[in-house]
Formats: structure tokens, C-alpha cells, sequence
């Protein structure tokens, strides 16, 4: 009997023991968070502003983190808020435009813009011509071509949308030429 109540008074205190180890454990022992996260109580980390991720792997470059997300600044897209939104605009395009009452075809490229901020493209060869680029401000997937002189004589603007998969822009605009006055043309870009 006397052994019986001692392999249990010792079976208790191990359980207790054990009991006692097992609440003490350090739930952020095996838990490292980068760009000065802390890990928290529940062994996850608290992300710095600007971090977010399991570890604070990932910067919100552009923008702002909250609510589960990075919240985007004006012209950038992404997960983390680091591409440009004119980048989907980038690239060589097969062009086919209504300028009634004629029908045009040719290529066309838009690129980086200059000058303007980070929301600026430069379209070549609209209407067939100006081979040095009309510019266009980009926002979201629309884009705006403010009034401009792309040479002399001549005042254009317009505006237009890229398609959800990005292979084809929309562009309706109006021509002012001081010889033949104003022309509306609708253009169908599609990626080359």
C-alpha cells in the first residue's frame, strides 16, 4: 500500500511538473519577424507600419497597410502597392481606327511619358501620325488625353479604357485640324 501511495504521490507530481512546463512554454521561441515585427503572446508577429505578412515580409511600398491589405497611393497597384498602373498600358499594339468617314490601320507603342508625373504614357502614331507621341495621363484603367498640340494646327484630346485582361485599349478622341476642322475617331489598340 505504502508503494502504491507512493508511485502515486510521485505520478502526481510529475503530472504537475509537466503541467507546470508545458504552460511556461515560450510561444515565440521558433517565431522570427522581419523588419522589426515582435511577436506577440499568441506567437505571431505585430508588424511596423508599412509591413504586413506571417513574418513582416512584406513591405507596403506605396501606400498604407490596414484592415488586411495594403491600401494603395494614387497610380500604383499590387499586392504591395509597388507597380505602377501605366505599366499594363506598356507595349506594341496593331491599331485599327474609325475617323469616319476613313478607316486606318497601323502600329502604334506606348511607353514611359515624359515629363507629367508617374501616371504619364506617350501614344505614337495616333491618327496615323505624330510619330513623336501624344501623352496621356493614366488612372486605374482609364486613361485621359488632355488637350494637347501634337503639332502645329492641330489640338487633340480624349480619353480611353484597357480591358480587364489588358490586351486591348479603347481610345475616342477628337482631332481639331485648321484645315478640315474637327474629326471624332474611336481606336481599338490590340497587343501585339
Amino acid at each position: 500500500m505504502k508503494s502504491t501511495l507512493l508511485n502515486l504521490s510521485f505520478a502526481f507530481v510529475a503530472a504537475m511538473g509537466m503541467l507546470f512546463v508545458n504552460s511556461c512554454a515560450d510561444p515565440c521561441k521558433d517565431v522570427v519577424c522581419d523588419n522589426g515585427g515582435t511577436c506577440n503572446e499568441e506567437g505571431a508577429c505585430d508588424c511596423p507600419d508599412e509591413y504586413f505578412g506571417a513574418t513582416c515580409e512584406t513591405h507596403c511600398v506605396n501606400g498604407t497597410y490596414g484592415s488586411g491589405s495594403c491600401g494603395c497611393d494614387d497610380y500604383w497597384e499590387g499586392d504591395a502597392c509597388d507597380i505602377e498602373e501605366r505599366i499594363k498600358f506598356y507595349g506594341a499594339f496593331d491599331v485599327v481606327e474609325e475617323c469616319a468617314p476613313s478607316t486606318y490601320e497601323y502600329a502604334s507603342t506606348i511607353k514611359i511619358g515624359t515629363g507629367g508625373g508617374i501616371n504619364r504614357i506617350e501614344i505614337s502614331y495616333l491618327y496615323n501620325d505624330y510619330p513623336d507621341g501624344v501623352y496621356a495621363d493614366v488612372d486605374g484603367r482609364d486613361i485621359t488625353i488632355p488637350s494637347q498640340n501634337p503639332e502645329v494646327g492641330f489640338t487633340i484630346s480624349g480619353s480611353g479604357t484597357i480591358s480587364e485582361d489588358n490586351t486591348t485599349i479603347d481610345i475616342t478622341y477628337t482631332l481639331d485640324d485648321s484645315s478640315i476642322g474637327t474629326v471624332t475617331c474611336t481606336a481599338t489598340f490590340t497587343r501585339q
